[in-house]
């Protein structure tokens, strides 16, 4: 990811001057953080669709995961 940072930039999400892809939750949509500590998630397997909120900050996301692994069968 740090190099298709290098070439194409941050990605495209209205709002954030700067977003970092970070990771992908596995199935092509992307998660990444912006500037503000919204943690942003691709709404399609692209880099350059749109991004919704998927969690206010960093600690939020990282929360929601763990509920999320807790919870698995």
């Amino acid at each position: 990811m740090a190099e298709h940072f290098r070439e194409y930039g941050p990605a495209p999400i209205d709002g954030e001057s700067i977003a970092l892809v970070f990771a992908s939750d596995g199935g092509g949509h992307l998660l990444a953080i912006g500037d503000s500590g919204q943690v942003w998630k691709s709404t399609t397997a692209s880099w350059s669709d749109d991004f919704e909120v998927a969690a206010s900050s960093l600690q939020e996301f990282l929360e929601q995961l763990g509920r999320q692994i807790a919870n698995q069968p």
